[in-house]
């Protein structure tokens, strides 16, 4: 794998997997080898002589994770057994995952990302890509997600029909105009808000014990019906949180209430 880091005086990632890896640090220094022992995580760093843009080389056949951050480019697309990927708050703008067959887990968290093809990792149980800048988000392939957090981006439409295992749903600071978890029976909870939904319906989600809709532009007769269809489950603690709604003041909670739910029509102070 390459990995680019641009003005840095320091590297600093982690890395796991089977057998050995080696490094170049990219500035002429000697290769160094790391042994892995029982796939425990190491913490590798290399301080440079002066600050400037460095490309690491790291081959090893059988590197299983790989955390890093601030990094302008990655290249992993010859580590076909890479498991787990953290590329957080970095400045890549691409990244082909198309060879990761074997991953599992995905945090892109905070980058430049303006498309992400995930078609490839049917394995994918985690995915975590908020706050990059994707305008659409296609999971349709990743049908053992358990958890999916794709807020603070440009999405319009996000399809998780195909998402049935699905337990934690984080699709804030959007743009959906609708949502639709019917097939996510699943799914316990479910962070919407700050969206443009004008309805939702939870009639499926009988395992639901969290759900945050505040600030979306539900009416109070669109807050009742989707109180309707909340669950009367033995769940502990089931809050759902609708301020900033344009019928949060005229609705009925009661509808909720009843059926042991916590509705938060204003804002919590702590």
């Amino acid at each position: 794998m390459l990995i680019t880091i641009k003005d840095t005086e320091i590297a600093r990632f982690n890395l796991s997997g089977v057998g050995s890896a080696t490094i170049d640090w990219g500035d002429g220094s000697e290769d160094e080898t790391i042994e892995f022992v029982s796939d425990f995580e190491r913490n590798i760093y290399h301080n440079y002589s002066e600050k400037g843009t460095r490309t690491i080389k790291i081959n090893g056949d059988y590197v299983t994770l790989l955390t890093c951050d601030g990094v302008t480019a990655l290249d992993v697309s010859r580590n076909n057994v890479l498991k787990h990927l953290v590329c957080s708050s970095s400045i890549l703008k691409e990244l082909d995952l198309s060879k990761n067959t074997a991953l599992t887990e995905l945090n892109c968290n905070s980058t430049k990302l303006l498309r992400l093809d995930l078609s490839k990792n049917t394995a994918l149980t985690v995915l975590s890509c908020s706050s990059c800048q994707l305008s659409s988000l296609d999971v349709s392939k990743n049908t053992v997600l358990t958890y999916l957090d794709c807020s603070h981006n440009s999405l319009k439409s996000l399809d998780v029909s195909k998402n049935t295992a699905l337990i934690n749903l984080l699709c804030t600071h959007n743009q959906l105009k609708s949502l639709d978890v019917s097939k996510n029976t699943s799914l316990k909870s479910l962070w919407c808000f700050v969206n443009q939904l004008t309805g939702l319906d939870v009639s499926m989600n009988a395992v639901l014990g969290k759900l945050s809709c505040q600030n979306n532009q539900l009416s109070a007769i669109a807050l009742n019906i989707l109180f309707g269809t909340l669950h009367s489950n033995t769940i502990s603690g089931k809050v759902i949180s609708v301020f900033g709604n344009p019928g949060a003041d005229t609705c009925n909670p009661g509808i909720a209430t009843e059926k042991g739910w916590k509705v938060e029509t204003v804002l919590q102070n702590d």
